[in-house]
This record gives structure tokens, sequence and C-alpha cells, in this order.
């Protein structure tokens, strides 16, 4: 089946760029031709202003610009596509046996408002016959925002199969008269060997005994620079930093790592403290020791996706709330039951195979379905 993917292709993030390789690959893994749609869906600032703003920032920001597109020449598959605007992907959209949108925040608060966006991350554009499916589809908050409901429920009723990344999804798609099945994010439905070989492609390699600290802008509970003084004076690790939006600040520490030298550093960390979701997802992955720090005040409805793969993998006590130090050497010293952890994750990706396999069996097309009409809203 030919399968055209939208997800959050066009940004300079860890996790977004390996979640969307790692979605491509799976489906390919799954016997399809699946390539990745390009939709350029956000206004792209002035370089020049920004730079003035923030010039720190912004050589590294261009730093990493450069290692991300080299990335993406590589693993990204486009079919030969073009790279489409927003309003022009939608009036003319490349037909396929199917579409497929996620993973990671697609169904955001932003792109939920906004009628264009919309259209695109919930499918609803292109060939009407055709299936539409969404994987492991994250909110990127706990609730629905009322003034988008009833437009967010008519177009989840064009989806033919509908699976989120985070428990409370389920609950948000069910109030909204839909059905949902709650799936891992797609970087776990890969082995760590596949991981690793994309790893052993980085050029800047992991040294030495390291805390890996994948920190990013949002408040976190508990500040970061007291549990990275306490854990390195304790145990001597150095501190990688694989990029900051304090560049001036953590210049020293501050690598502005390739997608494939952030995962070397990962599988070679000596431990993980981070407020990233997909940092956390990786620790699990290449089975390295973590504390992962939820958020406070405006964007605390992102721990959603922390406090659901936790809680569906028994590793809970792994979510740091609190700045107690006996308790936090504690668990750091204490090892995970990783083989528990493995078990969960089996069954749990097997449940996501079942669901792609049934939600992509070949069918007759069908043009004349309520669910699958491809109006624009109005």
């Amino acid at each position: 089946m030919r399968i055209g993917i939208i997800t959050l292709i066009d940004v300079n993030n860890y996790g977004g760029a390996l979640q969307a390789t790692a979605v491509q690959d799976y489906l390919c893994k799954l016997g399809h031709d699946a390539v990745l749609l390009h939709v350029r869906y956000n206004k792209r600032r002035n370089p020049v202003l920004k730079f003035f703003e923030r010039p720190g920032k912004s050589v590294v920001e261009l730093i990493k610009e450069r290692k991300f597109a080299a990335f993406r020449e590589r693993h990204f598959h486009t079919g030969g596509l073009q790279t489409y605007g927003l309003e022009e992907f939608l009036a003319a959209a490349p037909d396929f046996d199917a579409y497929v949108c996620g993973s990671d925040q697609i169904w955001n608060p932003g792109n939920c408002a906004d009628p264009l966006r919309r259209r695109l991350f919930f499918l609803n554009f292109g060939e009407a016959g055709a299936k539409r499916v969404s994987y492991a589809a994250s909110w990127g908050a706990k609730t629905l925002d009322d003034g988008v409901r009833q437009s967010v429920a008519d177009c989840l009723g064009r989806l033919d199969a509908i699976s989120v990344r985070e428990k409370s999804g389920v609950e948000i798609v069910e109030e909204l008269g839909g059905q949902a099945l709650w799936v891992p994010d797609p970087v776990l439905l890969h082995d760590a060997d596949y991981w690793e070989d994309m790893a052993d492609e980085a050029v800047e390699k992991a040294t030495g005994d390291t805390l890996f600290k994948c920190e990013y802008r949002w408040t976190p509970c508990v500040p970061f620079a007291d549990v990275q003084n306490l854990l390195c004076g304790k145990f001597g690790w150095d501190v990688v930093v694989p990029f900051s939006n304090k560049p001036l600040r953590e210049f020293a520490l501050t690598r502005c790592l390739s997608p494939q030298a952030w995962l070397d550093n990962m599988r070679s960390a000596s431990f993980v403290l981070t407020n990233s979701y997909h940092a956390l997802l990786f620790s699990i992955i290449f089975k390295r020791q973590f504390l992962s720090i939820p958020l406070i005040g405006k964007y605390a409805g992102m721990n959603e996706r922390i406090f659901s793969v936790t809680e569906r993998l028994g590793l809970e006590d792994r979510l740091l709330t609190e700045f107690q130090p006996d308790k936090i050497i504690e668990l750091v010293e204490k090892p995970i039951d990783w083989e528990r952890v493995d078990r969960a994750l089996a069954d749990w990706c097997h449940e996501a195979d079942a669901f792609l396999s049934a939600a992509l069996e070949p069918t007759e097309k069908t043009s004349n379905t309520q669910h699958r009409s491809v109006e624009p809203e109005t």
C-alpha cells in the first residue's frame, strides 16, 4: 500500500526527527511504500531579526539546522515529491492509498485552533477513497479547548482508525464521540539495534562517564542545576548538553549534536537527566538509568506524555518531583528492572502492530462515504 505520512517533519528537534523516521521505516517494515510528506505549515520568522534578538542562540541554531538537514537528507524518504506550502498542499495533495498522521504533538492546541493546520493534521485532504489513520497522535495537553471541540469532533469522524500516544488522549477522543487505542510512540516500535545502527553514523563520538542532560526551556518542578550539581559531585560525571537554549551560559557544555550523535551520547551516558519526552524513551531503549523532571506552570499539560509512558511501563518512580538529596542518590543507585520493562513494552508494541495491520488492511476504495469527506471546513 502506498502511504503518505503527515507529521512534524519541519522541525530541528531530536525527538521530532527521530519519531518521523521511525514511523516511516516501521510502515516500510510492514511491507508498505511509505513516504514523508513535507508541508511547510509554520510561517518562518526573519532570520536577520532573530539574529539581532538573540545572536548567540541564532548561531547555535544555524549549526544545528545544518546537522538536521544532513540527517533528513539521509533518513527521510519523500518519494521525490516537492516541499509544499500549506494551502498549495490542501488544494492539490498527491494521491495515496492511505494517509497516516502521527506521531508527536500534531494535535496540539495551536494546530487544533487553526483551520488550515487542522485540515492538514487530521488528514482532511486528498483522494476521498483513501484510508485515513492516526498513529500515536498527541494532543500536547490533558484537555481540549471548548472553542474547537465541535470542529475537532468533525475531523475525527473522517478518520478510519484512531490511535493516540497518551492515555488521556483516549479520553479526549471518547468525549468527542470517537474510539481510540493507546499506543506507544513510534521510536519504541524499533529495537535497540535499529537505533544503534543510526548512532554508529555519528561523526562526533561520545566520551567518558557522562551525565547526559536534556533540558528544554520549560519550567521544571525541580531545578536542573541542583540535581546536576548533586549527581556530578557524588559520581564525578562530566556533563553533556546536546543543545541549550542558554548557549552563552552553557557554552562550555553545549555540543550542538546531530541526531546521530545525540543517540550515540545517549547510549553511552552513565546517567540521563531530562524533561525531554524522547530522551526518556531513548533511556528506555538503551537501558540507561534516568530521572525525568515534570513541568510546572504554562506547559504542565505536556506532562501527560511522561506520566502516560511511565505508568504503562511501571517507571513512575523515575519521575522527580522534589529535591531530596538522599532520596535522589538512593534512586539513582537503584537498578531498573529492565526485564520487566521489556515485557511490558513488548506487549504494548504487539497491540500497536495489530492496530496498524488492521487499520491498513487493503480494501476496495469507496468515494461516497460521509466519514471520508474531504470537503474544506466552513
